[in-house]
């Protein structure tokens, strides 16, 4: 079956065919449990920098991150342009938030916990300044940190304004904040892409948008990350098999911004295999893989809670003093609680706010 279907609403544009990206699912998954397994491994006080060898991959999640907005600039082209702007807005809406408010509910009534847990555990802990300091600021400016976290704006509102804005709360939500401030200005962005196919313009766009990236340095802002968002369409506009030659200019380019880069090169792997029936995209499309990508938004959100829950039984509650079984401890059962937590989310949360999104916009084509 053809790896593109024809947009017969808006000539010209190639609607991608979901069944040749089961292998984006799957890598989805293991993105969310690669992020997972770096902030666990610095609470579980592993001796792990995330600037210095094997922990620039075990305490580091900003490739995995980068990954998942590569992702979400590749599908939610798809949905941005099958579908009206309002349309478009009330879908993801109902994806993003119901699953996201219970986790900043939840977030929100154990930052005390939270506190206790990182202050009573006896042994150094990477980090410890950083997750301190975000969880003070969030009590110390509760409202104003509640009001955007709720709106999901928190990501606009500069640091120096509003101290630990974004990772107030809920530290692994300044990428949601990221993803909404893209979907509320995807549509412009598309259609400034589909005023040409010219390579040239293209890498134009690139440039200026990975100049604004190294102005705008907070992560939750949208123009620090808005050139790996514009990649990820560009992957999607050009996603046929005589075009992936564009693919490898786009990495050189974006080298600009270093090591990030580095998550277009594995996606990049991902969406070629899908042209190819081969073990890597064997590999993302087993049923471990698919599990993992169905339950990965929910994961991602609960993943923390699970981690700050575990982590203040053993130390707190239990006074456990040994601290390679409080490792093995923490690590173990706060990935399952994550994991059953997070599909209980995709069942009762998740997939019936999203048929719902769908049956209330089903009427209104574009």
């Amino acid at each position: 079956m053809s790896a593109l279907i024809y947009n017969m609403k808006q000539p010209g544009i190639a609607v991608v065919n979901k069944e040749k990206l089961l292998a984006l699912d799957g890598l989805r998954g293991w993105m969310a449990l690669w992020v997972w397994v770096t902030h666990v491994v610095t609470m579980a006080t592993l001796p792990l920098v995330k600037t210095h060898g094997i922990g620039m991959v075990l305490a580091n999640g900003q490739y995995a991150v980068c990954v998942f907005i590569l992702l979400s600039g590749f599908v939610i082209s798809n949905s941005a342009t099958t579908h009206s702007w309002g349309d478009f807005i009330i879908r993801r809406a109902f994806r993003l938030f119901p699953a996201y408010l219970i986790c900043l509910a939840i977030s929100v009534a154990i930052v005390g916990l939270s506190i206790e847990l990182i202050e009573a555990t006896p042994w150094p802990m990477m980090r410890i300044d950083d997750r301190l300091k975000y969880l003070h600021d969030s009590l110390e400016h509760f409202w104003p940190h509640l009001g955007l976290h709720v709106l999901l704006l928190h990501g606009l509102v500069p640091d120096s304004v509003l101290s630990s804005t974004s990772y107030a709360f809920m530290g692994q939500a300044w990428s949601l904040t990221l993803e909404w401030q893209y979907y509320l200005i995807a549509g412009l962005l598309m259609k400034l892409s589909f005023k040409s196919k010219h390579l040239g313009f293209e890498l134009a766009v690139l440039i200026v948008l990975l100049m604004m990236a190294k102005v705008f340095t907070q992560p939750s802002f949208i123009a620090s990350y808005l050139w790996l968002f514009y990649i990820g369409h560009l992957f999607w506009k050009h996603f046929d098999q005589h075009e992936l030659w564009r693919y490898p200019v786009y990495f050189v380019i974006s080298l600009a911004m270093g090591p990030k880069a580095l998550a277009i090169l594995l996606f990049g792997l991902i969406v070629y295999s899908s042209f190819h029936d081969g073990r890597l995209k064997h590999f993302f499309e087993n049923r471990v893989s698919l599990f993992l990508g169905k339950i990965s938004y929910g994961f991602y959100c609960v993943h923390m809670i699970s981690i700050f829950l575990t982590g203040y039984v053993l130390i707190v509650v239990l006074k456990l003093d040994s601290r390679v079984l409080y490792a093995v401890l923490l690590i173990s059962l706060s990935l399952v609680f994550s994991l059953v937590l997070s599909a209980l989310l995709n069942r009762t949360v998740e997939q019936p706010m999203i048929r719902y999104a769908r049956k209330i916009t089903a009427s209104k084509p574009r």
